[in-house]
């Protein structure tokens, strides 16, 4: 197990800072044409400057990235690792800078989430992280405000909220998805319109609801529940069976929280059945039931 240890993190931080690095070079040169074999979204659009590395949109990218945070976050906080602070803080930065608004809100979740876990379960380093963690979030954000980076999109979300009545392009296009499954569902709420393909609607629940009315609503939501509560209970029947092994237990703690902040993803896209990111969740609550159960067995 312990060669095996070895291979699993070698791999991860092998994934995870090639991914890394795209967003970044992403950012600097958005024209970059080798990336584009990966991804075919604009990073320069009206709506601000937003690199997704691998992805076709920035929330994705977020919740990949969220996982190697949770993961990096335990190996520093509960094993004390603290070579695992240098991708922390990239990771961080390239969440801040893709604008994600529900990115932000996912991976602060997550944070806090994974300090209640670490708690509930007896692991030291719980109550720290969280504290820890909000004061270097703020640190970023006045350290990339004080490098001029460019948050367009953000600022014209912020300015909305606080009462200039501008709204974001982002936020407008999504209240007018909201408001068309809405009420489509409610005229439809029996059959629904299962062939209505020429409305997208960046909403996994709503969508559900748009096309296939209250049957579908109550499937993916029930789907959502599921998936989480099996999620936890493989965590809660193994993590301290594999407390000594810093890696595997950093990857059944990483796995679950990010299986539970795809529930916050979904409101804004549908990570569930999407191209990329459904194989994301599906690997990731394979490789936590895999070794999960595998070393439950024992």
């Amino acid at each position: 197990l312990p060669e095996t240890q070895k291979q699993i993190g070698r791999v991860i931080n092998s994934i995870y800072t090639l991914l890394l690095i795209s967003i970044f070079i992403q950012y600097i040169n958005p024209s970059f044409s080798f990336l584009r074999i990966f991804n075919a979204s604009d990073i320069v659009t009206p709506m601000g400057h937003r690199a997704p590395g691998t992805f076709e949109w920035v929330y994705n990218t977020c919740g990949v990235l969220g996982l190697y945070l949770i993961f990096c976050l335990t190996k520093l906080f509960v094993y004390k690792q603290k070579k695992y602070m240098i991708p922390i803080f990239f990771s961080l930065i390239a969440i801040f800078i893709s604008q994600s608004k529900v990115g932000y809100v996912a991976t602060l979740f997550s944070v806090g989430y994974l300090g209640f876990l670490l708690v509930i379960f007896g692991f030291r380093g719980g109550q720290t992280l969280i504290i820890c963690m909000l004061s270097l979030f703020i640190a970023s954000i006045f350290l990339v405000l004080a490098s001029g980076i460019e948050i367009s999109h953000i600022s014209r979300f912020i300015d909305f909220i606080t009462g200039d009545g501008k709204i974001d392009g982002s936020t407008l296009t999504r209240l007018r998805q909201a408001n068309l499954a809405w009420d489509t569902g409610i005229e439809n709420w029996l059959y629904g319109k299962p062939g209505s393909y020429e409305k997208v609607i960046e909403n996994a629940y709503l969508d559900y609801f748009y096309r296939y009315a209250l049957f579908g609503l109550f499937t993916v939501v029930t789907f959502v529940v599921l998936l989480i509560f099996s999620s936890f209970l493989i965590l809660k029947q193994t993590a301290k069976l594999t407390r000594k092994y810093s890696t595997l237990n950093s990857l059944l703690f990483s796995c679950h929280v990010s299986i539970v902040s795809m529930a916050f993803y979904a409101l804004a896209g549908n990570p569930f059945d999407g191209y990329k990111i459904g194989f994301f969740i599906a690997l990731i609550f394979g490789l936590q039931a895999g070794f999960g159960w595998k070393k439950h067995s024992h």
